[in-house]
């Protein structure tokens, strides 16, 4: 919720226009062509009929081929707990009574390495990346986040290691502008900070006087965000849009949509705010 400060864009009278308003294989057929001749005796022979066109189809490659089915293991990763242990062992140490696979698949491994009974330790998650012929610890932790994106996200090497295990990826957007797929919400950066509004308002209005309208919130690089009153608006119909469980980041910031609305943080998450249009958060 607002901290009491008010951020307020220079005076200035309202924008004559108004606001935008929400308003397999290849296929080859080969005709077969059946020629009836004429056997019985006086040379006797119906009158030739034209042979149908066979039917067009859209070929996509050149040659028909049967694929064998992918897997999602690929059987040549030794992907046994018994080959990740040392691994494992190497890296969080002799703690480590016990290591089950979670998941293996195009060199990656997700395994949870379990202590000792009655240790006063947790069960940790641990990514691993087959290196040659042995596996190497990308990261590990209660929680390495592949079916919950954390904002700011984990590091890109997690990512990568998530998405080749077949854990989907959110999208992430670098551009100066952007939208939510409700047209309602409309964020850009400029002069070192991040603005964002609701072509609606903010509801509830904060309790401070505003002699514009409260369009939105800004953030800094650092430092909390404040609702903001001014007479335009960040949002532009022809921006990106941000989908829903999609992210965006650009330098010190970064955003989340979701259908709830957008979450937005500051660097060493100094500051954060939320939008939506009915509810909205900032501090």
């Amino acid at each position: 919720m607002p901290s009491g400060r008010v951020h307020r864009a220079g005076r200035g009278t309202r924008p004559a226009t108004s606001r935008p308003r929400r308003y397999a294989g290849g296929v080859r057929r080969t005709g077969l062509v059946l020629v009836l001749l004429a056997a019985l005796a006086g040379g006797c022979g119906g009158d030739d009929e034209e042979a149908a066109p066979p039917p067009t189809v859209t070929v996509t490659v050149e040659q028909t081929t049967e694929t064998a089915p992918t897997t999602a293991e690929p059987a040549d990763d030794p992907c046994a707990p018994d080959d990740l242990a040392p691994a494992v062992e190497r890296g969080l140490g002799e703690w480590v009574a016990r290591v089950e696979l979670v998941r293996c698949r195009d060199g990656y491994a997700r395994a949870s390495a379990f202590p000792e009974e009655g240790a006063m330790l947790e069960t940790a998650d641990v990514l691993l990346r087959l290196v040659g012929d042995a596996w190497e610890i990308v990261d590990y932790g209660t929680s390495i986040g592949c079916e919950e994106m954390s904002l700011p996200p984990a590091r890109a090497a997690n990512r990568r290691a998530c998405a080749a295990l077949g854990y989907p990826q959110p999208a992430i957007l670098t551009g100066a502008s952007f939208q939510l797929p409700s047209r309602n919400i409309g964020c850009r950066t400029g002069g070192g900070a991040l603005r964002c509004d609701v072509l609606t308002g903010l509801r509830p209005a904060p309790g401070a006087p505003c002699e514009l309208d409260w369009v939105g919130v800004v953030m800094e690089p650092r430092g909390p965000a404040e609702p903001l009153c001014a007479g335009d608006t960040a949002y532009a119909a022809s921006a990106p849009t941000l989908a829903y469980g999609d992210l965006w980041h650009r330098g010190p910031f970064w955003c989340r949509s979701s259908e709830s609305g957008l979450l937005c943080v500051n660097r060493d998450l100094e500051g954060s705010f939320e939008l939506a249009r009915e509810r909205w958060s900032a501090g």
